[in-house]
């Protein structure tokens, strides 16, 4: 989330929204989930300051009733086939001028019509509590794991859906989480799951 709840967007919030955009891609972020949270600054602030061109994802914002960002992105490694999508919670609050957030069981069930059969593994990226998102995976039994930026503790221990594995990192950047799936024949197996916290004693100085 690039602006804090409860805090005005002016400018030195915007300035420190892009300082976090930086670290991102620092960090080397390939993909992530639209928070409505981050709609504070406008979808062109977004899109002015998304360093990849394609960093944001999420399937069910739209500006003037028009789809704003990639839904999602199918990747092949090493002829694993991943698909990766985000859905955007939807606030209590106004939005600005023209912007809206579809329901995402509607933005869900037209995006994973259109990826079945093409992916082994599913991924989720969301930013809905996590009440929200069991109720909406009842429905989508094949995501294989959800990455949530919206769970109240971090997830040491993956907490789990059905089959589904929902993992989420420290807030405000405090660590770093990662996953490894063990896939075999287009069904996940096995996982192993670790939370690296970042300190500065972490960080490794040049000279």
């Amino acid at each position: 989330m690039l602006f804090p709840p409860g805090r005005r967007v002016n400018k030195h919030a915007k300035k420190n929204a892009v300082r976090l955009l930086e670290f991102y891609k620092k960090m080397g972020y390939q993909n992530c989930c639209v928070s409505s949270l981050d709609l504070g600054g406008g979808v062109q602030f977004l899109k002015k300051h998304d360093y990849s061109g394609s960093l944001f994802l999420s399937a069910n914002i739209k500006k003037d009733g028009k789809g704003v960002f990639q839904k999602g992105r199918l990747y092949n490694i090493k002829g694993l086939k991943i698909a990766v999508f985000g859905i955007t919670d939807r606030p209590q609050v106004n939005l600005l001028k023209g912007i809206s957030i579809s329901q995402p069981d509607s933005a869900m069930k037209k995006l994973l019509a259109t990826i079945k059969g093409k992916a082994d593994v599913v991924i989720m990226l969301t930013s809905m509590n996590l009440a929200k998102t069991r109720s909406l995976l009842k429905n989508y039994p094949d995501i294989d794991l959800v990455i949530s930026s919206d769970v109240a503790a971090p997830t040491y221990v993956p907490m789990k859906a059905g089959k589904t594995l929902i993992v989420s990192s420290h807030s405000k950047g405090k660590s770093v989480g990662i996953i490894i799936l063990t896939v075999e024949n287009g069904k996940v197996k096995d996982y192993d799951n670790k939370l690296i916290m970042l300190r500065e004693s972490s960080i490794l100085k040049t000279f």
